[in-house]
């Protein structure tokens, strides 16, 4: 069984060629360039409180952040209704 299933066979209508080294080396190197995949992931809210899963992501960095979050957003609401009366 043929151990480079990728090279061409010796027959007679693929005769072997003779490659250069330098073009040789070349192409082994190119043959083991690694390819990497790069994934991102964008996530946006809007709103005066982020998303349940994202409190309990600041709760597991910093335990009470969630309700820091919801005390400071209830006090930016009151600010807002006390200096803008059009806020109801």
């Amino acid at each position: 069984m043929d151990d480079h299933p990728d090279e061409p066979s010796e027959d007679a209508e693929n005769p072997p060629v003779a490659i250069p080294p330098e073009l040789d080396q070349i192409v082994r190197g190119i043959a083991q360039i690694r390819v990497t995949e790069e994934i991102s992931r964008v996530e946006a809210f809007s709103g005066p409180l982020p998303p349940p899963e994202v409190l309990r992501g600041y709760n597991d960095v910093l335990p009470g952040a969630a309700e820091r979050i919801f005390t400071m957003a209830e006090a930016q609401a009151e600010h807002r209704r006390r200096s803008d009366p059009s806020v109801g």
